[in-house]
Order: C-alpha cells, then sequence, then structure tokens
C-alpha cells in the first residue's frame, strides 16, 4: 500500500512537473514574442527619430529656400520700381512724341526682358526649394523599403 502510495504520489508529481514545464515554456514563448514585439518598437522608434530629423533638416532648407526667394522678389520689385521712375521722367522731359515712343518702347521691352529673367530666376529657386526640401526624406524613405 505504501508503495502504491509512493507511486500514485510520484505520478502525481510527475503530472505536476509535466504541467509546469509546459507553463514555463508557453511563459517563455509569451517572453520572447513580447521581445520580439519591444524590437519592432525600438525600430520604429527609430524610423520616427530618422523622419523627424529629416522632417527638421527639410523645414531648415524650406526657411532658406524661401528666404532666398523672397529676397529676390524684393530686390526685383525695388529695380522695377526704379526703371519704372528713371522711364518716368525720361518720358517726362521728352520733346516730341517720337521721343517719347522711343523711350516707352525701350522701357516695355527692357521691363519685359527683365521679368522673363527675373520669372526664370525664381521658377530655378523654387525647383531648388523643392529638391532640398525632399533631399532629407531621401535616405528616410529609401530605408523604409
Amino acid at each position: 500500500m505504501l508503495q502504491a502510495t509512493t507511486k500514485k504520489g510520484i505520478l502525481t508529481i510527475c503530472a505536476m512537473h509535466t504541467k509546469s514545464l509546459a507553463l514555463h515554456k508557453t511563459v517563455l514563448r509569451h517572453i520572447m514574442e513580447i521581445g520580439k514585439m519591444m524590437q519592432s518598437f525600438d525600430e520604429a522608434g527609430k524610423y520616427g527619430k530618422e523622419f523627424l530629423d529629416s522632417g527638421l533638416k527639410s523645414f531648415a532648407s524650406f526657411s532658406t529656400g524661401t528666404q532666398a526667394i523672397v529676397a529676390e522678389a524684393s530686390d526685383y520689385s525695388k529695380k522695377a520700381f526704379d526703371a519704372g521712375a528713371a522711364a518716368l521722367e525720361k518720358l517726362m522731359a521728352a520733346k516730341s512724341l517720337e521721343k517719347a515712343m522711343e523711350i516707352q518702347t525701350d522701357y516695355a521691352k527692357g521691363a519685359y526682358e527683365g521679368f522673363v529673367a527675373e520669372a526664370t530666376k525664381i521658377g530655378e529657386l523654387y525647383s531648388g526649394l523643392a529638391r532640398d526640401a525632399y533631399k532629407p526624406f531621401e535616405t528616410a524613405f529609401a530605408r523604409a523599403k
């Protein structure tokens, strides 16, 4: 009887040990899954930081480019105003209709050429602004793929 009780106790202990091992395996598997999730969160955080850094660099490029465009437009406006004022003075001083037409034609030609040149220059500045503002994101997007 003692042997049967001992044998039954040993079987019970073995069964409990087997259940305990299964439980430990399950817990270990969950811990490993949590570790993988944490690694994924770390990677997501790294990509988020890269994206934020790229955004800050892009904003700096955008700010610099915008300042250049504003400065260029301001300079052009001043030059155009000065040229218009000078043409008006010449026009007021003209002694004949032919001279007035010549002054006006020269002014219109110069104003048109200046406008086209300035529009081209500002267009190039906008193109450079877009290129420079996008450049920091190129590497972040390439890594995300």
